[in-house]
């Protein structure tokens, strides 16, 4: 272990009790982050390029079948929500619109998986944090309330212990949350650009 580690060791060690769970808030943090970049919603998995001009043309000539090939071949949320309204094409407006709202609400909580876990921990890491700094004065005021003098290495030792962790927490606090307003931009848009191309197809199989 070089000297570099072994002071962070070190200075870690030094914030007390509160640094297990602001730990485990970091990996819970971290592996959320690497689930949305590896797995979250891109434009490939939502909505393939080209396929929703291609399926509304087919409807528009009314070759239903072809259409529900074409969406079986290529899985998206797109073909998950435009594959059942084909055929249930045949079902009142009303319906259909339940249909397509249902639908979509289970494909908008797939894409928003884990974002409020994100959110909890941007929040609640920084609070871990301040109740770190609270109970590291109380331990300091107490040690020195049963000595005679004032010994600089426990009030150092004490003050350290604060600020370790809540630099700690929001280190941990800050990062999350970027990366929760990046992730749920990203997811908005993608569930935005999906609404617009599903009722539009609505639109085309309701009118019929």
């Amino acid at each position: 272990m070089n000297s570099e580690s072994t002071t962070l060791y070190l200075m870690l060690s030094h914030g007390g009790w509160i640094m297990i769970p602001l730990g485990l808030c970091s990996l819970i943090a971290l592996a959320v982050i690497v689930e949305r970049i590896l797995w979250g919603p891109r434009q490939k998995t939502i909505l393939p390029l080209d396929l929703a001009s291609e399926i509304e043309s087919l409807i528009a000539q009314e070759k239903f079948d072809i259409a529900e090939a074409i969406l079986r071949k290529t899985p998206s949320a797109y073909s998950r929500l435009v594959l059942p309204l084909l055929s249930s094409r045949n079902l009142s407006r009303a319906e259909l619109s339940n249909l397509v709202e249902t639908l979509g609400k289970q494909e908008g909580r797939v894409m928003s998986k884990h974002l409020g876990v994100l959110s909890t921990i941007s929040a609640v890491a920084p609070l871990l944090g301040l109740l770190g700094t609270v109970v590291g004065m109380i331990s300091m005021f107490a040690s020195l309330g049963n000595q005679a003098g004032v010994d600089p290495q426990l009030v150092s030792r004490g003050i350290s212990e604060a600020l370790i962790a809540t630099a700690s927490g929001l280190t941990i606090a800050i990062p999350s949350l970027l990366f929760f307003r990046y992730f749920s931009s990203r997811t908005k848009h993608c569930i935005h650009a999906l609404e617009e191309a599903v009722f539009r197809i609505f639109h085309q199989v309701a009118q019929r």
